[in-house]
């Protein structure tokens, strides 16, 4: 299989494609429309414009937050951009080597006297703690698979959820619809134009274009330092159904 259809599942889980994919199942656009597209470019843009003049500031997926003290940086963890060395032929080495790269420079602008080790240590410590146990780690490494029962799994769930932050939506009393009312009517009449609706069902729309845009990026001060937006598909979801069904939170 080629490297681009290895990693073409990652690319494509974007807002907008969420988005698009929203607008195809709820008002009948199909899940390649041109249209649907251009209104969800739009809307974004828009109120990513509004919310940078009141000083609103949201963390998109694949971006870690990190805050130390007042000082805060959000490190992009993946971009498709980072895949251009593996598709070139290239090994895992280059790509990793371009982001943290890119991932330092980023940091540094809030933490100027940040090294590459201190950002080593946030987005990639696996092989600090490695070689310094490396005996230790060998030694208890598993010689042979072990078999699991249902206890096993018991165990396991009760584990996991105890680890599990909660999410951002459980934070909040409601739900994240905010949006100047101005934008949100200038919107609904360029929907109208482009689209063909009608005043209520554009003004609908955008209200559910904006309020997808906000749950799946949330403000900073919805996330603890250390967590990352991830949108994800519904274990019980079809492939017939679209793509989103949730979005979460996870610490790293």
């Amino acid at each position: 299989m080629e490297r681009r259809e290895i990693y073409r599942p990652l690319i494509e889980r974007t807002l907008e494609n969420y988005q698009v994919q929203h607008l195809s199942r709820k008002y009948d656009f199909s899940k390649e429309s041109l249209v649907a597209r251009l209104l969800v470019r739009e809307i974004n843009k828009n109120m990513d414009a509004a919310e940078a003049s009141i000083a609103v500031t949201r963390v998109k997926p694949f971006c870690l937050y990190i805050k130390k003290g007042k000082r805060e940086a959000v490190l992009p963890l993946f971009s498709p951009h980072y895949l251009e060395p593996m598709l070139k032929g290239k090994s895992f080495t280059a790509a990793r080597l371009k982001i943290t790269d890119e991932l330092t420079k980023i940091y540094r602008k809030s933490f100027p006297s940040a090294t590459k080790a201190d950002l080593a240590g946030i987005i990639n410590p696996w092989p600090q703690l490695y070689l310094q146990g490396q005996r230790n780690y060998r030694k208890n490494l598993v010689k042979k698979p072990l078999s699991y029962d249902t206890v096993d799994n018991l165990n396991y769930n009760k584990f996991i959820s105890c680890i599990s932050p909660v999410s951002p939506l459980k934070r909040i009393n409601t739900l994240d619809a905010s949006a100047p009312d101005e934008v949100i009517q200038k919107l609904a009449e360029f929907v109208k134009e482009e689209a063909g609706l009608g005043s209520i069902l554009a003004r609908q729309l955008v209200e559910d274009v904006v309020t997808i845009r906000n749950v799946v990026c949330p403000r900073t001060k919805e996330l603890k330092s250390g967590e990352m937006p991830m949108p994800v598909t519904h274990v019980s979801a079809r492939l017939s159904e679209g793509l989103i069904r949730a979005s979460g939170s996870y610490h790293l």
